[in-house]
């Protein structure tokens, strides 16, 4: 019955999920298209409720790992490998990322790790931490554009000189939408 079909899904995903991951990954690093970007991030996301869903712990962090890393510039990841979640308040303990920038698809990768948890809060488990991780992360990012005295400048001349594709402080709204 219903019992052997949701076995029958369990298996295939189980089966398929090693080939789709690195493949949904490098394309996601490879594209520039926004449409592309955010089809691929629906992938992302469907497919980490699915698994979820199934209980495949291992795919579900496979896939949340490898969006948390999309989620943060370069830096910011390689600080979340050395880092553990520490709640502390913004101090010497906690500084700020000086000279980090989100990219519009950090700003995407993050809506999609947004909606995951929001729709998937009673199914991440362990997922909790490495998805707090990386928004603690954020919220380093986040500060060091409120301390930074010529931030302002400095965003608009990024933003300037790039053609548009760092994230400044005011287009992290569309987080929120």
């Amino acid at each position: 019955g219903a019992r052997g079909g949701l076995e029958v899904v369990r298996s295939m995903v189980s089966a398929f999920w090693p080939t789709l991951l690195p493949s949904l990954s490098m394309l996601l690093a490879r594209c520039s298209s926004e449409e592309a970007v955010q089809a691929l991030l629906k992938g992302f996301q469907a497919f980490a409720h699915a698994c979820g869903v199934l209980s495949l712990k291992q795919a579900r962090d496979a896939l949340l790992t490898s969006l948390c890393q999309y989620a943060l510039p370069p830096r910011a990841r390689q600080d979340m490998h050395d880092a553990t979640i520490s709640f502390a308040p913004v101090d010497a303990v906690y500084e700020p990322l000086p000279c980090t920038a989100l990219s519009a698809k950090n700003v995407l990768a993050l809506k999609a790790l947004f909606n995951i948890a929001h729709s998937m809060a009673s199914l991440l488990d362990s997922s909790w931490d490495l998805i707090l991780q990386t928004l603690e992360q954020l919220d380093r990012i986040i500060a060091s554009s409120k301390t930074s005295v010529s931030s302002r400048a400095s965003a608009e001349l990024a933003v300037a000189t790039s053609g548009g594709a760092d994230a400044t402080s005011n287009e992290l709204s569309i987080l929120s939408t």
